[in-house]
């Protein structure tokens, strides 16, 4: 596991005055290195005219989070990236240090929840707890949210209504595919029509063992038996190649041609890869699985005040661009998730209908899936599927 800590890089701590702190004037006090950000997003400082709203945290938080030490933040984000995001925070908060853990497998959601019921704090703030949500719920581990200036600013789809999560970015689970075997005007329009459509049959489609990621949605928007008659179909009528590798993996079977469609993907995760040079694409069928990328602060943290300071920021305008810069996570503020110049891949999503993964499907919906799913996978020959605590 590798830790990373970063220090503030400047800029005089903001005045304290009244019950908040004031918010910038969005140019004139604009972290310096917010600039950049925006000369890469092609942007002007108007985007962000309403930080001054969204960064007015409580006085209270400000004077206690002086006093509260490092920040343990946990993101699946590679450390680079996190480093590139975090340098305009450090310049807003210049009190708040931070010490980076990348959240991929257990040390997203196990470890520090395991930590947290024997009375430790390895994290104060982690993220992709979707799966683990009950065991959160369960120990109480999560701080109430809805205190935060940005709240109302997330969609109501992509929060907890009782404050226990927040999105910090959407997620669209889709397809990658070959660029150099596969044409743009070739793509299925529906899920249902590239199962019926046989170019694709013959294992020129790849799948991973991620049901969760794509299937849960369209279970979800199209019903139950929708969802098992097309599932029946994927692999009976369809015939993919059933993978073990994750979806990293999945992306270069795509990328080296081994599939000409690999599925499930993220376009934030393709467009990364297409910016090192894979001749790959990205693009949705209807509906489009959408998810919240989930972040948490875990309840009585010893660092609450600077972890809800954080989370704030990462869900204002300013984080959000911070973020998208970084690393192409398509932002979940309600003022940028339909912006064209914030997304990854606009043309395979705007216009189209979306399908969340909701908390209840999340709920009450996961298991009966996964019982059908799993049972199909391995009846077709479908390889075991790796261990948890490796990378999705």
């Amino acid at each position: 596991m590798k830790h990373l800590r970063s220090k503030p890089l400047g800029l005089a701590a903001m005045l304290v005055a009244g019950a908040v702190i004031a918010g910038p004037t969005f140019a004139a006090d604009m972290p310096p290195s917010m600039n950049g950000v925006l000369k890469k997003l092609h942007l002007t400082t108007a985007v962000l005219k309403n930080s001054d709203k969204e960064l007015a945290v409580p006085a209270a938080w400000v004077a206690a989070a002086k006093k509260e030490g490092t920040l343990r933040v946990r993101l699946n984000l590679a450390e680079k990236n996190f480093n590139k995001l975090v340098k305009p925070f450090h310049e807003r908060y210049p009190y708040i240090k931070t010490e980076f853990t990348r959240a991929v497998g257990a040390d997203r959601a196990v470890k520090p929840l395991l930590a947290f019921k024997a009375g430790r704090y390895i994290a104060d703030i982690t993220m992709g707890i979707s799966g683990k949500f009950t065991d959160y719920l369960a120990a109480n581990a999560m701080e109430d949210l809805r205190d935060m200036p940005t709240w109302d600013k997330i969609p109501k789809e992509l929060r907890h209504p009782d404050g226990h999560f927040a999105a910090y970015g959407i997620v669209n689970w889709c397809m990658s595919y070959n660029t150099k075997k596969v044409q743009k005007s070739e793509l299925p329009k529906t899920w249902s029509e590239m199962i019926h459509d046989a170019k694709w049959r013959g294992g020129r489609v790849g799948s991973a063992n991620r049901p969760q990621l794509w299937l849960i949605m369209i279970w979800g928007d199209k019903g139950e038996q929708y969802a098992k008659n097309l599932m029946s179909d994927f692999f009976s009528v369809l015939k993919p190649q059933l993978r073990k590798e994750a979806i990293n993996g999945m992306m270069k079977l795509a990328s080296i041609g081994e599939v000409d469609i690999a599925m499930p993907s993220a376009g934030y995760r393709v467009k990364l890869q297409v910016d090192r040079g894979a001749p790959i694409g990205f693009h949705c069928p209807e509906p489009v699985p959408t998810a919240p990328a989930d972040v948490v602060v875990f309840k009585g943290s010893p660092r609450v005040n600077s972890a809800k300071i954080f989370v704030n920021w990462l869900t204002s305008i300013e984080g959000q661009l911070a973020l998208h810069a970084a690393d192409g996570t398509r932002p979940s503020h309600v003022d940028l998730a339909s912006m064209s110049s914030v997304m990854p891949y606009p043309d395979a999503v705007l216009g189209k209908k979306l399908a969340y993964r909701t908390l209840d499907l999340t709920l009450h919906q996961m298991k009966p899936m996964f019982a059908a799913w799993n049972k199909s996978w391995q009846a077709a020959g479908g390889p075991a599927r790796k261990a948890r605590n490796k990378k999705r």
